[in-house]
């Protein structure tokens, strides 16, 4: 992870080379200021994959991955353990003493190991600490034809866009000031909020005239290089707090308040995210070894005895009780009913469970609570059904994020269709440390996360509209666009604000996946070359009978 003083050096270097390159004209500057942005960008995730990309084709024995397995359980087991007691009203400090003795003779040991891979295996090492980045000219070959990345680096008074297609490379700088960090706060807040007293003309007349300026300054300038392509967008700090797709292209009438009839980006441009180019491509290569479709999970929460937020979350401050979620089992049994799917729900939908089954399948979609730690994002977890069990034994029904480290997952795309799941602690170097970061830690190369809480009932339709598209062959990040213009085409007033619509966004790999429906293409030309046959005999019988009265 950098720190203040290294950002400030990578911004310091990216100024350079573009001063450089505005001095010789020599390309090889403008080249440079680009690898520099990227070297700034989720160094440590970066570095993550790597190592797990070395212990694979590294020539490590199965009998030490295995070793490696079980220490690193043990660890997360400790963490896990020390944690939970921790966060209790009266700790048991020698049952703290003794697992944090334990844990630290399990990182020893995993040091050890460690040390031993480097020394005894050279491939391991080489892999592990490769250092470069994807060159401009790479990234040229890799994108799809009509594909642009465009990489933002917000420098404090200057933001550098890098624009790379096939056929182009251009660097834009655009001076900032306050106001554009106020537009993205302003933008941000009116995403957030909810409440019906935000809906008034006011806030209305904030938020386009934010998004609007917002527009003119991330995506006018290079305007003329990304129109009509599809964007890989690598937002830079604060800018991966917001939604691309509610920036406005034209300025809107504030005499009136109408937030369906907005210029949208979403209206033009299909969209995703990355945390960096390097890392984007890296996952493309992963070959995917699921056997299973779908598995969706949607637990039910006890409205007469919730799980208090306070129980599992190390809070001081209000008491936040986990109610029931109206609108997941709808969204859940929509997936049942028109995919191949397995759907644990109300009770069934147990950490446990997820657990013992999530390595099989190609797609993990999970709707329910979300808790963020903004104080330690690796504590952030995702909330399953807590049982009698669970509750009488004082365990912690959620699973962590750090937990995902350690799980070989298989799937080619999580959904993760629940409050926050993109939203964390900003941390140089490595943008947003969110639930979703969890996943991508995981291997898996693309997820469907949400910015803000979704609102329920929106979420659920807007997911039966973005699994339609998937069964019909579109790409994730265009099939999730179509799901939105669709929803803003259809709904009401109060429904067309983009609090409603824009809360999801794709992550990383965007190509399309494979869900058969239930009623796959065949039957339905099988059901429908039956009919031709049946009504032909029926006709002919007629003929035939006429004949003979004749």
């Amino acid at each position: 992870m950098l720190s203040a003083d290294e950002e400030d050096i990578y911004n310091e270097t990216i100024l350079v080379s573009l001063e450089l390159y505005k001095a010789t004209n020599n390309e090889k500057y403008l080249a440079e200021a680009f690898t520099f942005t990227e070297k700034s960008k989720s160094s440590v995730l970066l570095s993550h994959m790597r190592e797990v990309e070395a212990r694979q084709i590294g020539r490590i024995p199965d009998s030490l991955r295995q070793k490696e397995q079980n220490i690193k359980a043990n660890i997360a087991s400790y963490n896990k353990l020390i944690h939970e007691e921790e966060q209790k009203e009266n700790p048991n400090n020698d049952r703290i003493n003794l697992w944090k003795s334990r844990l630290f003779d399990y990182n020893q040991q995993y040091e050890k190991l460690i040390t031993r891979f480097e020394n005894n295996f050279e491939e391991y090492y080489r892999l592990k600490y490769k250092t470069e980045v994807l060159q401009v000219n790479e990234i040229r070959q890799m994108l799809d034809t009509n594909q642009a990345l465009v990489e933002y680096n917000l420098a404090d008074t200057l933001l550098f866009t890098f624009v790379i297609t096939p056929t182009e490379y251009h660097v834009e700088r655009t001076s900032i000031d306050t106001t554009f960090f106020n537009n993205i706060s302003e933008v941000r807040q009116a995403l957030m909020v909810s409440r019906m007293d935000h809906f008034d003309q006011q806030n209305y007349n904030n938020y386009v005239f934010a998004a609007h300026d917002l527009y003119n300054k991330l995506i006018k300038p290079v305007k003329d290089k990304i129109e009509h392509k599809k964007l890989l967008l690598i937002p830079h700090n604060e800018l991966g707090f917001i939604s691309f797709d509610v920036l406005l292209q034209q300025e809107a009438d504030t005499t009136r308040m109408e937030y369906r009839g907005l210029d949208y980006l979403v209206n033009d441009y299909t969209l995703s995210y990355a945390s960096n180019a390097t890392l984007y491509f890296h996952e493309l290569e992963r070959d995917s070894k699921a056997t299973k479709d779908i598995l969706a999970f949607a637990p039910s929460y006890d409205a007469k005895n919730p799980i208090k937020a306070k129980e599992i979350m190390r809070q001081t401050d209000d008491i936040e009780y986990l109610l029931p979620i109206p609108g997941v089992f709808e969204e859940v049994n929509f997936i049942k009913k028109n995919f191949k799917a397995d759907v644990f729900k109300g009770k069934k939908a147990t950490e446990k469970n997820f657990k013992k089954r999530a390595q099989k399948y190609s797609v993990l979609h999970l709707a329910m609570h979300t808790l963020i730690n903004n104080e330690e994002p690796m504590f952030s977890k995702l909330v399953f059904y807590q049982d009698d069990n669970t509750r009488n034994n004082d365990e912690d029904p959620a699973l962590n994020t750090y937990e995902l480290f350690n799980m070989e997952l298989n799937a080619d795309m999580a959904v993760l269709s629940a409050c926050n799941t993109g939203v964390g602690k900003l941390r140089k170097g490595e943008g947003i440390m969110s639930l979703a970061r969890g996943f991508l830690y995981a291997r898996v190369p693309s997820i469907i996360m949400t910015l803000w809480p979704a609102q329920d009932q929106s979420s659920a339709d807007l997911m039966a509209q973005f699994y339609k598209y998937l069964a019909q062959g579109y790409a994730k990040d265009e099939a999730l666009r179509k799901a939105k213009v669709n929803f803003i085409e259809n709904a009401d007033q109060l429904r067309g604000h983009p609090h409603y619509w824009a809360g999801y966004v794709a992550i990383g790999d965007t190509s399309n996946i494979n869900i058969p429906d239930k009623t796959p293409l065949w039957s339905f030309y099988a059901g429908g070359g039956i009919i031709v046959v049946l009504m032909a005999s029926l006709l002919f019988f007629l003929i035939r009978r006429k004949k003979m009265k004749a």
